[in-house]
């Protein structure tokens, strides 16, 4: 019975000693994970705005959490007058779930994105991740949400990813009704 009581009690010391520990750690690793997830944050932002604009820090990001819009920024001009946004949305493609940030002028035309974590394939919707096969979604007027909206040059991109063509098409067209039914013309 002691030898049981011994080895529960040397158990039970170990693990709240590794359970110390790692809250240790994670205090003083926490807030320097934080930070550079929030600098990761700003560098996407930069990457999707025009040089000539900046974000609206006042109002900083706004949480959504509806219709696969997670959040937005207010894009202004240098005189402070409604540029776009930059929406952070949320879609579903062949690797699960994925993140990406758009940017759209004020009438609601895609003109920038940048997709962010995902858990796509390597080499076919990891793709999407290279500025020169997501650029093609802001190239159209429209949105393309399938091949045949495609110029036959622009369809090999999609050859191989066409679940995650189809997620990202689906969020970047998420993102902009958003903004035709909701945010246009300025907060409402």
């Amino acid at each position: 019975m002691t030898k049981y009581l011994k080895s529960s009690l040397t158990l039970f010391c170990i693990c709240a000693f590794f359970a110390l520990l790692l809250s240790l750690v994670n205090m003083v690793t926490e807030p320097r994970i934080k930070a550079l997830a929030e600098q990761r944050v700003l560098d996407s932002l930069s990457m999707v705005i025009p040089s000539n604009s900046r974000i609206n820090m006042d109002k900083g990001e706004v949480t959504v959490n509806k219709d696969g819009v997670n959040s937005y920024y207010i894009v202004e001009n240098a005189d402070k007058s409604l540029k776009g946004y930059v929406l952070n949305l949320k879609g579903s493609g062949y690797g699960g779930e994925f993140t990406v940030l758009a940017y759209y002028s004020k009438d609601g035309k895609l003109e920038k994105s940048k997709l962010l974590d995902n858990s796509e394939t390597s080499g076919i919707g990891k793709k999407y991740e290279n500025d020169d096969a997501i650029s093609l979604f802001a190239s159209y007027d429209r949105i393309p949400t399938s091949k045949k909206d495609l110029d036959p040059s622009d369809s090999l991109i999609v050859s191989g990813a066409s679940v995650t063509f189809q997620g990202l098409s689906s969020a970047l067209i998420g993102g902009q009704n958003y903004i035709n039914s909701v945010l246009k013309g300025g907060l409402k």
